[in-house]
């Protein structure tokens, strides 16, 4: 009887508390470290006061990347905002598994902001009809707007490089 009455309890408490406890942040994309406060990040700033990367693993992954022939500013902005994600450290929401979700909205303005830049030899907006086929061609998994895939963060207000 004792132990019976044990797990009524722990399942009342689960119940009643479980769902309000805080969900803890872990950043996947480097091995589910925690994040912690990088003041001297000279890209991806918005992240400083809590953050899954350090300036150096920035330079890297960003050293890596060359940008668009012919890409606008937005398309600049909007890229280096989506780089970003390695810092953010709600990560382990939208990045699983090595693949990047990215929310069907952003894909849908990346897409108009870098329309007229050429990649692969051709204008992206001739390459793709849509964002959802611009992003998938990027190797990230597209999802309708949900709380488990990269969007703008509607705090920052407006993307910007900085």
């Amino acid at each position: 009887m004792i132990p019976l009455l044990i797990i009524i309890t722990f399942s009342s408490f689960m119940h009643t508390y479980g769902q309000t406890s805080l969900k803890l942040q872990y950043c996947s994309f480097f091995n589910n470290r925690a994040p912690k406060p990088q003041p001297s990040l000279k890209n991806c700033t918005w992240f400083r006061e809590n953050s899954c990367c350090m300036q150096e693993e920035i330079d890297a992954t960003f050293g890596r990347v060359k940008p668009l022939v012919g890409a606008s500013p937005d398309c600049l902005r909007y890229t280096n905002y989506l780089m970003c994600y390695i810092c953010d450290p709600l990560q382990d929401r939208f990045y699983c598994r090595e693949r990047l979700t990215v929310c069907e909205d952003f894909c849908d303005s990346w897409y108009q902001a870098c329309g007229s830049a050429i990649l692969k030899g051709s204008i992206i907006n001739s390459l793709y009809t849509n964002g959802g086929n611009f992003c998938e061609s990027r190797s990230f998994v597209v999802e309708q707007n949900t709380d488990t895939c990269f969007r703008v963060d509607s705090a920052l207000a407006s993307i910007n490089s900085g």
